[in-house]
């Protein structure tokens, strides 16, 4: 997998790890983060390694997945960072969100190389007011439509456009858009 936030190809091991990623890119508010970056050492057993380290806008923190019904660790010595616990059943409501990205991250590592903040702004512009992903690839006829879509998708994940429906239906050409006036993650 490559992360465009990250700019570089990712290890990850369990496919909750995947959907852990996917959230990782579709937040605008995560900044930075890293697979696998320490160990939490635990009381009365083997240490327990940690899923990501997670920077965010005025935050950061270590996520630790555990099983369902599992307690939060035991640890020997409090880590330098906040520890936040994650079950798989809290991933449960994110699943559209989650497919959506696994479906729109494609078209960003595609273009990476040829997407720059003036095509964003441009595409931020386009949407001043609410309209969806079909008019807007209408209105760019003279682009290729994957380019256009791979520049909304680069903007929903900069947090310059929102579509709150991502959480809620697959993506397309019906996708409202409108710029993200303020954050709401």
């Amino acid at each position: 997998m490559f992360s465009p936030k990250l700019g570089r190809p990712l290890v990850l091991f369990s496919y909750l790890q995947v959907r852990q990623w996917l959230l990782l890119e579709a937040f605008p508010w995560v900044n930075a983060f890293c697979e696998r970056p320490d160990f939490l050492e635990v009381k009365d057993r083997k240490p327990v390694l940690i899923d990501f380290w997670i920077q965010g806008r005025n935050t950061e923190f270590f996520l630790v997945s555990r099983d369902e019904g599992s307690p939060e660790l035991n640890l020997i010595s409090p880590p330098s960072l906040r520890i936040r616990y994650l079950w798989p059943s809290q991933l449960d409501s994110s699943v559209t969100l989650t497919q959506n990205w696994q479906s729109m991250l494609p078209y960003i590592v595609s273009y990476r190389h040829w997407l720059t903040n003036d095509h964003t702004a441009d595409i931020v512009k386009r949407c001043s007011s609410s309209i969806t992903l079909g008019e807007l690839e209408d209105s760019l006829a003279n682009q290729e439509t994957s380019w256009a879509r791979a520049c909304v998708f680069d903007a929903l994940a900069k947090g310059s456009l929102q579509a709150p429906s991502l959480k809620s239906r697959p993506w397309d050409r019906f996708l409202q858009l409108s710029p993200r006036r303020q954050y709401a993650d």
